[in-house]
C-alpha cells in the first residue's frame, strides 16, 4: 500500500487512519503490479463510482488544437476527376501569377524611373516680335520644342520652361513703366506667351532676361570639376552619383573615408572625406545655371520688325506624362486592386462553397460503398467527439458488463473509496461537534 502513498488526498495524510473491516490479510492479498497501470486503473474504477476528489481524479490528456482552415482560391485534392471545369481554372491560375508577376514588374521599373531624375534634353526656339499699332507697339515672347511629337494638348507651354522673365526698357523713356517682371503662378495654367504693350513712336530696346525652371533642379559645375567628371551641369543627385563612379573607378574609398587623390585635393582642398558629407562637400561646387539675356530693338515705325529667334536646350522630360504615370500607380492601388480583391473574395466564397460540397460528396461515397462498417466507425468518430467535448475518459462500452469490476485492481479502488469516504465523515462529525462546543 506504501506505493500508492503518494496519490492520497492530503487529508488522508494529516489525519490517522480510521479502523476498517477490512483485515491486513485482505489487504497484503492484492496483487503489486506496477505503479502506473494500477494507477490508472484505480482512477478508472473511482471515476465509475462517481468519486471526484484529490489526486486520485483522471489525468486530463492535453486537447488537440484545432487547425485554422484558410479558405485559399487552391481547389480542394482530386477534384479533377469530378468537375471538368477545374483544369482551365488552374491554368488561369497559373496564367494570373505571371500576370501578376509581370505588373508587379513593370509597377517598380516605372516607380524607378519616377525616382530617377530626367536628364534628357531638347531645344526650345524662342521668337521676340514686335508689332505696330498707330501709336502704340506690343512685344511678344513665345516658344516652342522642336520635334515634339506629343500630340497639341499634352505639349508643354513655353511658360513651363522658366520661372521668372524680366524686360526692361529704357528707363528715360517709359519711367516707371520701364520694368516688367512675370514670375510663374503656382495656380494657374501655363501660357504659350507674354505680350507687353506700350505706347510710344520711337525706336527703343528691349532686355529680356529669362530663368529657367528646372524640376528637379539643375546646377552649373565648377569648371575644375566639371572637366574632372566630364558633365558641365545636372542635378544634384546626378552629379554626386557622377562623382561616385570616379571615386570607385579609381579606387579611392577606404570604408568610411574617401582617400582623394590628387585631382580631388586640388578642387576640395583636403587629403580625406568622409562619405556621410560627401553630399555636403560638394555642394559649393553647384552652382545656379547662368539666365538666359536677350537684347531685341523695337522699331515702331517700321511696322512689324525683323523677329528674333534663339535656340536653348531645356530638360525634355515630359511633366504630364510623369503626373499621369504617377496617378496610374496611384489607380492601380486604390481603384483596380480594390477591384481585384472583391473578385479574389468572390472566388474564395465558391471555393469555400465547393470544400464543403466536397466533404458532403466524399461522406456519401463512403456511406453507399459499405453502409454498416461507415455507420459504425462515424457512431464511434462522433462518440469520441461527444467524450471530448464534455471532458469524458474511459469506455461506455466496457463499464457497462459485470466483468469489469472483477479485475484485480477492484478491491484496491473499493479500499480508497472506503477510506476516503470514512474520513470525509469523520471529518463532518467534527465539524458538527466543534459547532456544538462553541453554542
Amino acid at each position: 500500500m506504501s506505493q500508492h502513498s503518494e496519490s492520497q488526498p492530503q487529508s488522508m495524510k494529516n489525519s490517522p487512519r480510521p479502523p476498517l473491516t477490512i483485515t491486513p490479510k485482505n489487504v497484503t492479498q492484492v496483487p503489486k503490479k506496477k505503479k502506473h497501470g494500477n494507477s490508472k486503473e484505480v482512477r478508472d474504477a473511482l471515476r465509475v463510482s462517481g468519486h471526484t476528489g484529490g489526486n486520485v481524479s483522471p489525468n486530463r490528456k492535453p486537447k488537440k488544437k484545432r487547425k485554422i482552415i484558410r479558405v485559399e482560391r487552391q481547389l480542394p485534392s482530386k477534384v479533377e476527376a469530378v468537375d471538368v471545369n477545374s483544369i482551365p481554372y488552374k491554368r488561369l491560375c497559373v496564367l494570373e501569377r505571371r500576370l501578376d508577376a509581370m505588373i508587379m514588374r513593370k509597377r517598380f521599373e516605372l516607380q524607378d524611373h519616377l525616382r530617377r531624375p530626367h536628364r534628357a534634353t531638347k531645344t526650345l526656339r524662342i521668337f521676340v516680335s514686335a508689332k505696330a499699332e498707330e501709336d502704340a507697339w506690343t512685344l511678344r515672347v513665345e516658344g516652342k520644342v522642336l520635334d515634339d511629337i506629343a500630340i497639341k494638348e499634352r505639349r508643354r507651354k513655353f511658360s513651363s520652361f522658366f520661372s521668372k522673365i524680366v524686360i526692361e526698357l529704357n528707363k528715360d523713356e517709359y519711367k516707371d513703366k520701364h520694368l516688367v517682371e512675370w514670375h510663374r503662378p503656382a495656380d494657374l495654367a501655363d501660357l504659350d506667351g507674354i505680350e507687353v504693350k506700350r505706347k510710344g513712336t520711337i525706336n527703343t530696346t528691349a532686355k529680356l532676361i529669362l530663368e529657367r525652371d528646372n524640376q528637379p533642379p539643375v546646377y552649373k559645375l565648377d569648371a575644375r570639376l566639371a572637366k574632372l567628371l566630364g558633365i558641365e551641369r545636372g542635378t544634384s543627385s546626378f552629379i554626386i552619383t557622377a562623382l561616385w563612379q570616379y571615386i570607385q573607378k579609381n579606387k579611392l574609398q577606404d570604408k568610411t573615408r574617401i582617400i582623394n587623390d590628387i585631382y580631388l585635393q586640388q578642387i576640395f582642398g583636403r587629403i580625406e572625406m568622409d562619405f556621410t558629407s560627401l553630399a555636403a562637400e560638394l555642394r559649393p561646387f553647384l552652382l545656379p545655371l547662368d539666365v538666359i539675356a536677350l537684347e531685341y530693338e523695337i522699331r515702331p515705325g517700321d511696322g512689324e520688325g525683323k523677329d528674333l529667334v534663339v535656340d536653348i536646350e531645356v530638360q525634355g522630360g515630359d511633366n504630364i506624362q510623369r503626373t499621369e504615370a504617377h496617378n496610374f500607380l496611384l489607380n492601380t492601388v486604390d481603384g483596380e486592386l480594390n477591384q481585384i480583391n472583391q473578385f479574389d473574395h468572390q472566388i474564395k466564397t465558391k471555393i469555400a462553397k465547393l470544400q464543403e460540397a466536397m466533404k458532403k460528396r466524399n461522406f456519401m461515397k463512403r456511406f453507399a460503398a459499405d453502409p454498416v462498417a461507415f455507420s459504425q466507425s462515424w457512431v464511434e468518430s462522433q462518440y469520441r467527439d461527444y467524450k471530448t467535448a464534455h471532458n469524458l475518459r474511459g469506455n461506455a462500452e466496457e463499464e457497462r458488463s459485470a466483468v469489469f469490476y472483477h479485475k484485480p485492481w477492484a478491491e484496491e479502488a473499493t479500499w480508497k473509496y472506503l477510506t476516503e469516504k470514512s474520513v470525509g465523515k469523520r471529518e463532518q462529525l467534527e465539524e458538527q461537534v466543534q459547532m456544538l462546543k462553541n453554542n
